[in-house]
């Protein structure tokens, strides 16, 4: 384990690792629990496929894209929070999403991925399909910073560990020269995975008996790597050619310094004492976990892929139960 992951976890529970240094008895304080439903919509993830022929420009056209939208994913929480609000309290959430989405476009495209046995002469059609893979897990220690009698601010420090995997599938398809070709199959897996230090802010304030908002301002820093590789296989069967070319890049373990940033805001209802629900919208940015492939062909030149942030947003409806 690297340094400042050690650091970290001994800062996080020097409280609990050293009671003998303290002659005051144990804080009191109770367990909790809780669950979201994040309506999430992944963006800038940039998965263009083609772009569709218009006649009316010399070249270019309409964008075909494989767009992400809201998807459910969930998120659990639970940790000890001490009945002081001033003194120590942990938590531990994990954080997972895995979707799919597909496209599809006829009619004259032009590839934009790649083309490397074909020049750049138009496809008769596109198919692409992406899969999605991403989970966080935190451990965080909070405590208050300052308050009054209706709002309280609190900070946090701890640990993350975050992962994002993206799996895509294009194939471009020319059946005007054959019935079954000239066919084209492009595949780029991507991994990226790192630990580091958290540390974010938040505040809260009562409205009443039964309503409070919350709002949290989260970064993170983490080190780790990534993998991808871009693989690009073309063939034409047509009696008199029978070619094929295939041509690829990969890269494992590559050294990279992931920045993220997360916001969210939140109503929470009181139900009864020990059991909230909530409504709110959340924001997370995984800084360099992602990045735009674009595999030129063969005339043109080599592969080439550049580092992007992938984002997610939208409403998050929760419940959390207090044990007493």
């Amino acid at each position: 384990m690297k340094r400042p992951l050690r650091l970290a976890l001994a800062f996080a529970f020097l409280p609990l690792a050293l009671p003998e240094l303290s002659t005051a008895a144990p804080e009191p304080g109770t367990w909790w629990v809780g669950a979201d439903a994040w309506l999430a919509e992944l963006v800038n993830v940039n998965l263009d496929v083609a772009l569709r022929n218009d006649p009316s420009l010399t070249s270019g056209g309409e964008i075909v894209a494989l767009d992400y939208g809201p998807e459910f994913s969930g998120r659990i929480r639970g940790g000890w929070q001490a009945k002081e609000a001033s003194e120590n309290s942990y938590s531990l959430s994990y954080w997972s999403y895995d979707q799919g989405e597909s496209v599809s476009a006829s009619g004259g495209v032009l590839p934009v991925i790649s083309d490397p046995l074909f020049g750049n002469f138009n496809s008769q059609s596109v198919e692409s399909t992406a899969n999605v893979k991403s989970a966080m897990l935190d451990l965080i220690l909070s405590r208050r910073l300052a308050g009054s009698r209706k709002a309280a601010w609190t900070w946090g420090v701890g640990l993350r560990q975050a992962s994002f995997e993206k799996d895509w599938i294009i194939e471009y398809t020319d059946s005007v020269v054959v019935p079954s070709g000239p066919r084209e199959t492009v595949r780029l897996d991507l991994e990226s995975k790192g630990v580091g230090m958290t540390a974010g802010v938040g505040g809260s304030f009562n409205w009443g008996h039964k309503i409070r908002t919350l709002g949290r301002v989260q970064a993170a820093l983490l080190r780790g790597d990534t993998d991808f590789a871009i693989n690009d296989r073309g063939f034409n069967d047509d009696i008199l050619v029978q070619a094929f070319q295939t041509t690829g890049i990969e890269r494992s373990g590559e050294d990279r310094l992931f920045q993220q940033v997360e916001l969210e805001a939140r109503v929470i209802y009181r139900v009864w004492k020990t059991l909230d629900l909530s409504l709110g919208y959340m924001f997370t940015d995984l800084g360099e976990m992602s990045h735009v492939d674009r595999f030129l062909d063969d005339i043109q030149g080599a592969p080439g892929a550049f580092t992007n942030n992938a984002s997610f947003h939208g409403i998050v409806f929760g419940a959390s139960y207090l044990f007493e």
